[in-house]
């Protein structure tokens, strides 16, 4: 890891990823993702502690079951 990676503000143990959720027609990855805990930040949300769900929790809320193929990783979250 760099400097410049952003690390989950709720497990500390990995970096955030950009991702997108499949099927997605562009390149380019709006929401936020930690694999090691799963947290999931929606296009827009700020990066932290008081921020983020569950990615289960996320597709419940949107009445889909947990599907990790889903998700198409991008590059590392930058710092905001």
């Amino acid at each position: 890891m760099t400097k410049s990676d952003v690390i989950c503000p709720y497990c500390e143990q990995d970096r955030v990823w950009r991702v997108a959720l499949t099927p997605s027609a562009t390149d380019q990855y709006p929401h936020a993702f930690c694999y090691e805990c799963d947290t999931f930040w929606e296009n827009g949300d700020v990066i932290d502690d008081q921020t983020g769900k569950t990615f289960k929790f996320y597709l419940e809320e949107r009445g889909q079951k947990l599907e990790y193929g889903l998700i198409k990783q991008g590059p590392a979250a930058e710092p905001s």
